[in-house]
């Protein structure tokens, strides 16, 4: 674990080069990733080094670098601990594109930072995918971007979603429902401001972060007619286990809770 912090001192202390600007015609690259903790790693040591050091991390190394652009990492509820298909950490990252991420990630910096992973998660059991345009088509483990939209996710609303499978469907009947819901939800809540929405499922759950220009946008899509249709009809193919709003990383997420990291963003 003492490596996480060699890292960071060794990236302030270095002389680190600038992955080239994206063109504007590139499009925006999200990563999700689902984490397993080691089972050697105490829970108290875990929650400790994920704010302490693996979560600055990132800012420091793929920010400094020039590629990523926002960052939501996230910790279920503790009483989720141990369910089906629900990971110890989970996170957002966007980048200005997949050649810029690419790039990044062959530097020292970034291959030693993806290397740190192993130091509190059990990279057998952990999942990251890189997000594909939604087409219409639900594929396990795949992560998808709905929106395709280039925005700002640093600044408006996040939330941040996981969900388990209702019981009393099958795993084809669940992907089957939640292509609907998926598309209701873009459908519907787009005319009300969404403009961003990530998403990945495997056979137990799914996971989904949205983004809005404002708390209030959200509010309005939620409480409108047609939003109260879609929760009513989430409900039966998805059992809640954290719905949260995102806030101003403090050095101090705890289970329950989405932080969205700030940090300054290359021109």
């Amino acid at each position: 674990m003492k490596k996480i912090g060699i890292l960071i001192v060794g990236l302030l202390c270095a002389s680190v080069s600038v992955i080239s600007i994206v063109s504007a015609a590139e499009a925006p690259y999200y990563r999700l990733w689902r984490g397993a903790r080691l089972e050697s790693v105490p829970q108290a040591v875990f929650l400790g080094q994920l704010n302490a050091k693996f979560i600055p991390a990132l800012p420091n190394v793929m920010g400094t670098l020039g590629v990523a652009v926002a960052y939501f990492p996230a910790l279920p509820p503790a009483e989720s601990a141990g369910r089906p298909g629900v990971f110890d950490e989970y996170a957002l990252i966007a980048y200005r594109s997949r050649k810029h991420y690419e790039e990044a990630a062959r530097t020292p910096q970034g291959a030693e930072y993806g290397r740190s992973h192993q130091d509190l998660f059990d990279m057998t059991k952990s999942k990251r995918s890189g997000a594909i345009a939604y087409s219409g088509e639900i594929v396990t483990d795949v992560s998808y971007d709905v929106s395709g939209k280039r925005i700002d996710w640093q600044a408006g609303h996040a939330t941040f979603f996981v969900g388990r499978r209702n019981p009393n469907l099958s795993p084809e009947e669940f992907y089957r429902k939640l292509k609907e819901h998926v598309e209701a939800v873009s459908r519907s809540f787009g005319r009300f401001g969404l403009d961003g929405y990530v998403f990945v499922a495997d056979n137990e759950t799914e996971t989904a972060y949205q983004h809005w220009p404002s708390a209030e946008a959200a509010n309005s899509a939620f409480q409108s007619p047609e939003g109260q249709q879609i929760v009513r009809e989430a409900g039966g193919i998805l059992i809640p286990v954290q719905f949260s709003a995102a806030n101003p990383f403090d050095g101090n997420l705890q289970p329950g809770q989405v932080a969205n990291v700030r940090f300054p963003v290359k021109p």
